[in-house]
């Protein structure tokens, strides 16, 4: 239902109880680099969450709903300045160091 994997909850389980890498790890039969991996890609999933989020927010609040609406006839969505996204670094949301590569 939460898109999460076995792994994945079992991982943020552990992380809930304070435990560190090592016992989660011992306790999934996995090393903890594995583990070390599994809260990485956990931690990329929140920053998109967030970005979902904020996203949703601009779309939702009444106050930019109302602004919308007053455009004036001429203006119409696609007038609108839209934010830029660079295509080289648009795919990875990683720390900058990271973004020449393509880690997915």
């Amino acid at each position: 239902m939460n898109g999460l994997s076995d792994a994945q909850k079992d991982v943020l389980e552990g992380l809930y109880y304070e435990k560190d890498n090592k016992a989660i790890g011992k306790e999934m039969g996995i090393s903890d680099a594995t583990v070390r991996t599994y809260k990485f890609n956990l931690q990329k999933m929140k920053r998109r969450a967030r970005i979902f989020l904020a996203m949703m927010e601009q779309i939702e609040n009444e106050d930019f709903i109302a602004l919308r609406k007053r455009l004036e006839p001429e203006q119409n969505v696609e007038n609108i300045r839209k934010p830029h996204f660079d295509t080289q670094f648009g795919a990875n949301l990683l720390h900058p160091f990271f973004t020449q590569y393509n880690l997915k």
